[in-house]
Formats: C-alpha cells, sequence, structure tokens
C-alpha cells in the first residue's frame, strides 16, 4: 500500500496532461484508491493488535480465576482442618480435666458415647456416597457399553454400504467399457 501511493505519488509530467487530457482524473483517481488502500490496511493491522491484546488480557483473567479459586478452596479446607483439630484439642483437653478433676466415668462414657454416635454417622454418610458412586460408576458403564455396541453396529453398517458402492460403481465401469 505505500509503495502504491509513493508511485502514485510521484507529479505528472506536462507532455503526458497534453496527449491525456483525462490523465491528470486518472492520476488523481489512483492516488485516492492507493491512499484509501493504505488507510485500510493500516487500521486494519490496528485492529489485530488490539483484537490480539484483549486475547492475551482475557486468557491471562481465565487464569488467574482458576487460581484464585483453587486457592480459596485449599484455604476452606485449610481452616476446616485447623478449626477440627482445634475442636479434638478442646476435647481432649476437657475429657482430661473430667476423668482427673471428678473421676467421674460417667461423663467419660456420655462423652465417648456421643464421640462414638458422631463417628456412626459419619460412617453410614460415607457407605451412602459410596453406595451412590457405585450405582453411578455401574449407570455409565452400562450407557459405554451401549455406545460402544451401537459404534461396531454402525461400523459394520458402514463397511457393508462402502462394499455395495464398490460394486456399484464398479458395475458402472464395466457399463462405461
Amino acid at each position: 500500500s505505500v509503495r502504491e501511493v509513493r508511485k502514485c505519488s510521484e507529479p505528472l509530467s506536462d507532455d503526458d496532461l497534453k496527449h491525456h487530457p483525462e490523465a491528470e482524473n486518472t492520476y488523481h483517481m489512483k492516488l485516492f484508491r492507493a491512499q484509501r488502500n493504505l488507510y485500510i490496511a493500516g487500521f486494519a493491522l490496528f485492529l489485530w493488535f488490539i483484537i490480539r491484546r484483549l486475547v492475551v488480557l482475557i486468557a491471562t483473567e481465565a487464569t488467574l480465576m482458576a487460581e484464585s479459586q483453587a486457592a480459596r478452596r485449599q484455604a476452606e479446607s485449610a481452616t476446616t482442618a485447623a478449626q477440627q483439630m482445634l475442636d479434638e484439642k478442646d476435647n481432649t483437653k476437657n475429657d482430661k480435666k473430667a476423668s482427673d478433676g471428678k473421676g467421674d466415668e460417667a461423663a467419660t462414657k456420655d462423652a465417648q458415647a456421643e464421640e462414638l454416635k458422631k463417628v456412626k454417622e459419619l460412617l453410614e454418610d460415607k457407605k451412602e456416597e459410596l453406595y451412590r458412586a457405585k450405582v453411578e460408576f455401574e449407570t455409565m458403564k452400562k450407557q459405554a457399553e451401549g455406545v460402544n455396541s451401537e459404534y461396531d453396529r454402525l461400523l459394520e453398517e458402514h463397511s457393508k454400504l462402502q462394499k455395495k458402492m464398490a460394486t456399484v460403481e464398479g458395475s458402472e465401469d464395466k457399463k462405461d467399457n
């Protein structure tokens, strides 16, 4: 584009104007088109840089969002674990005080029974999760087998149709000869 503008920017000679009266109009028309093409190319290049920068910024933002979500989840799990440890530490201190200070076995038995109850509830929840996971796994396995058998059926049908096409094309070639 720049080359065309420079080529069209050269002044016309007086001889050209004398022999060709339309030469000046043609010259201005070519100069206008060359300049127009230069501006279009420049604007397209500018837009390309802007779009490229936007793509880079969007990709960077997506990466940062994923990292921040992962860090947030990690922090939440660390907080939960720390809270559980503190609760366990408090429970052991309370159990020691109850057994050392009072010597009351009933209080320790109640605490142990309560802890046993919590553990049993947790065990039941985990069993239920395991059962759901097994059911989901079996369902997915059956779906995969169904998809696999359908794929095999379609593959066989495809090969039959290809053989049929080959025989039809072969018979047309024989007719042409």
